[in-house]
Parts: structure tokens; sequence; C-alpha cells
């Protein structure tokens, strides 16, 4: 049977506070903490390609570790085997800062992009021809939406 702790009895007899800063603020930290967190017991070997870790440190991260925790999980379950690339982060996750103005036209734009990339696993040739367009044109409107 679990033994519960009581927080605020524990933090009332604790002398010192330790200040821990957001996940946002320690971006440099970020791809230490989300590896060693894909890499627990029973995860086998596995790893955030670059690409990945730049899509999730572009985050803010406001529900901070926790919030990491459930975004690595959703893509250790999608992605069962090798390393884990930006086409696994929820397309949710795939927004950055820059891409926050874009019109709502460009937004649903740049989702079905995003989402036929990811049923197409990445591959742009068939995502151009599942989009109805031409490859250039997809180049063209990934780099204009800021997909990478």
């Amino acid at each position: 049977m679990p033994t519960y702790v009581n927080v605020a009895n524990v933090a009332s007899v604790c002398q010192w506070q330790v200040y821990l800063p957001a996940l946002r603020e320690r971006r440099d930290a970020l791809a230490s903490i989300a590896n060693n967190m894909i890499s627990r017991p029973g995860a086998g070997d596995r790893r955030l390609t670059l690409p990945a870790l730049e899509v999730l440190a572009a985050q803010d991260w406001p529900g901070n570790h926790g919030e990491l925790e459930y975004v690595l999980k959703q893509m250790l379950a999608i992605h069962t085997t090798g390393d884990l690339s930006v086409h696994d982060v929820p397309a949710r996750y795939r927004t950055t800062k820059n891409t926050t103005s874009l019109s709502p036209l460009e937004q649903a734009e740049r989702n079905a992009i995003i989402d036929a990339l990811a049923v197409c696993r990445g591959n742009k040739v068939h995502t151009a021809q599942r989009l109805s367009i031409s490859r250039s044109k997809l180049y063209s409107r990934m780099r204009a939406l800021g997909i990478r």
C-alpha cells in the first residue's frame, strides 16, 4: 500500500527554497531533459532527432515538465521503434512563435500541410500529390508557413 506524504507538512519543515526555472527558461537543457524522459527503463534505445528537439525547444511549455512528458509519451505511443523525428511531434506542438501571427486561412493551410505530411510520413512528393499541388509549391508554402 503506497504511503502518501502531505506536501504542506514537508514544506513547512524545509529551511531552504529552491528556485526551479520554468522549462521555457531552460531551452538549453530541454534536449537533455527530453532525452532522459524517453530513455526510461523499458523504452529501449530511443532518441529525439535534432529537428524534433528544435521544434520542441521553440515551445513555451506552460505545463512545464508534465506537459513535455505527456507530449513525449504520445510520440512514443505513435512511433514505437527508432528515433523520434519532427513528424512524430503532435501537430499542435509544431507551431513556433513566428507562426502565431498567421491569419486563420494560413493557419488552416498550415495544418492541412502538416496533417498531409504526417499521413505521407514526411514524403513530400506524396504530400504534394495528396494536396493536388506541385512539389515546388509545397516547398514554397512550407517555407512561408514556417513548416520545417
